[in-house]
């Protein structure tokens, strides 16, 4: 919710809250890389993309997480 309404900061410690509890949580490694990268911070946008391909539940969520990196590592990508 405070990703949508573009409150990244609150969005980003909310997400490291649950992953302190759980570290292996997919839509919380996921959300903190799209958190990252609207914030503009690349490097830690990727590294949250690959624990969350990492934990990915199956192959169709794998590969929506490789199809977010591909986007986000663009020369020209806007901030998500």
């Amino acid at each position: 919710m405070y990703l949508s309404r573009g409150d990244t900061k609150t969005a980003i410690q909310f997400y490291q809250q649950v992953l302190a509890r759980q570290p292996d949580f997919f839509e919380a490694l996921f959300n903190l890389g799209i958190a990252y990268r609207t914030d503009g911070d690349l490097q830690q946008a990727m590294a949250y993309f690959d624990k969350a391909k990492a934990a990915a539940p199956d192959e169709r969520a794998r590969q929506q997480v490789e199809q977010v990196i591909a986007r986000a590592s663009a020369p020209d990508a806007p901030p998500a």
